[in-house]
């Protein structure tokens, strides 16, 4: 007989994935003082072939060129569902350190489910100098004004 030469297998077809990447943007200032508001511009684009849940874009200041989730959290961004091809630019509102020197700043973007690629989630640094306070200058009120002298 070949009534029973049949066989069945359930057979699920996953959608294409997400992959969340972060090409850095930048910052608005790079020579800042001490305690100097300046912005960490960053866009998140989703270059997988599906679509991506939201998620939570993660700003960080680091001592090194190279920014990962190791170094210092300095804000966040609210990233909304990205269609495949689809950017969103953010920008995180910040304060420079009250030590002068340099630092890197960047941003890393968290996964998210069935993502394709999890290791390429993080920008680059964009470096940054706080310069010294320069020195103020005042001068006092002239006092005991002759004609010769003050």
């Amino acid at each position: 007989t070949n009534a029973n030469n049949v066989g069945s297998y359930p057979v699920s077809i996953l959608p294409p994935p997400p992959d969340l990447t972060v090409p850095f943007d930048g910052v608005n200032d790079a020579t800042l003082l001490p305690g100097q508001e300046f912005s960490i511009l960053a866009t998140v684009r989703n270059e997988g072939e599906g679509p991506s849940a939201a998620t939570t874009l993660r700003y960080y200041r680091s001592t090194n060129s190279v920014i990962s989730t190791g170094d210092l959290q300095v804000g966040t961004d609210a990233i909304g569902a990205l269609a495949a091809g689809a950017v969103q630019s953010a920008n995180d509102p910040e304060v420079a350190p009250a030590t002068t020197g340099t630092w890197w700043v960047g941003a890393c973007v968290d996964s998210v489910a069935n993502e394709a690629v999890i290791t390429n989630q993080c920008s680059t640094g964009e470096q940054i100098t706080v310069a010294p306070q320069p020195p103020a200058v005042s001068t006092s009120q002239a006092t005991d004004i002759g004609t010769s002298q003050a």
